[in-house]
């Protein structure tokens, strides 16, 4: 079975702490295929990957660049630079870079604009919000971030990789708003607990199973149910 998984919240916690130990990393390797769907870079997510001793495919950048097993990385949505630069016609250029300068470096980003998570969600900034909208740019809230993207979404990402290799979306599992359109196109959906209880968004899915360990204890309840 295929588990395509949330990274930040979800597989690994603070301080990058994993979901499960060496013996249950172990059991997942050899009944499943685990792959990352996350809005971390395609240089981070192959890090992680040789991390635990994982191949294959993963989707990173909020669903816009494709992780191949040979650590090619190919762009399914918009270049960086081409989002900022349309970002700066629409006149959100100084907010931007106002949100940047609280932002982490992103040598490796290729196809989105990582922000602080205020940007997609703060009354602040909604102004900003409805420039980026206006330029056909999508803001994605996930973990302690906004993702700013222009093509396809977490979901859309595994569909049209499933699609290639005719494989089956088996299962998904994911903790914030980013990781709706994901929890949609699998056939078995399951929601991590966040510490405020499961996000509302991802609990009101059909067919939804919400975890009811907390944390990164969640990951392991699903591993037990598959």
């Amino acid at each position: 079975m295929r588990i395509f998984s949330d990274v930040d919240g979800t597989f690994l916690g603070e301080g990058g702490a994993v979901s499960l130990d060496e013996a249950e990393l172990a059991r997942a390797r050899e009944h499943h295929e685990i792959v990352f769907v996350s809005s971390r870079t395609g240089a981070e997510l192959r890090t992680l990957q040789e991390r635990l001793g994982l191949t294959g495919w993963a989707i990173g950048e909020d669903g816009c660049v494709l992780l191949h097993p040979d650590g090619s990385v190919e762009p399914l949505g918009l270049a960086t630079g081409e989002i900022v630069r349309r970002l700066a016609t629409a006149g959100a250029g100084e907010p931007l870079e106002t949100l940047q300068r609280n932002s982490p470096r992103q040598p490796d980003r290729i196809a989105s604009v990582l922000l602080p998570r205020e940007a997609g969600e703060s009354a602040r900034w909604a102004h900003f919000r409805h420039l980026a909208t206006s330029a056909d740019l999508r803001c994605s809230i996930g973990g302690k971030w906004t993702t700013l993207t222009a093509g396809p979404d977490k979901g859309e990402a595994v569909a049209l990789l499933c699609q290639r290799l005719g494989w089956l979306p088996d299962a998904g599992i994911g903790n914030d708003a980013n990781d709706v359109s994901l929890l949609r196109v699998v056939h078995r959906g399951f929601v991590v607990r966040n510490p405020e209880g499961h996000h509302p968004a991802l609990a009101g899915i059909p067919g939804i199973r919400l975890l009811q360990r907390s944390g990164l204890a969640g990951w392991k309840e699903m591993l037990d149910t598959l």
